[in-house]
């Protein structure tokens, strides 16, 4: 089954910014690679992602990029065919996450 990814602002800013910036090639192909995985199959263990409980969002989820410190913060969408990307970068800790 394959999943919609579902932007907020700041990742596709983030994303578009790095595809255009030849200097950040190879973080923009790590991205890539980890989106096109998380499209195909968000569950699969080797993705390293970590689960996060927080007041302010239901679950969310820190799936590593492998580069440069780099993560994707996603969670489910409203319906169970949608991912919604709600972050690109290189992270704090979001304060009151407590890992799952």
């Amino acid at each position: 089954m394959a999943f919609e990814l579902n932007f907020m602002p700041q990742p596709l800013t983030v994303l578009e910014a790095s595809l255009e910036d030849p200097t950040r090639q190879e973080l923009a192909d790590a991205v890539e690679a980890v989106l096109d995985q998380l499209e195909t199959d968000p569950g699969e263990p080797t993705l390293g992602t970590t689960n996060f409980v927080t007041e302010g969002y239901r679950h969310i989820r820190s799936t590593p990029v492998r580069r440069d410190g780099w993560v994707v913060i996603w969670q489910l969408g409203t319906t169970g065919e949608q991912l919604d990307i709600v972050f690109l970068g290189y992270p704090e800790q979001p304060s009151g996450a407590t890992p799952s």
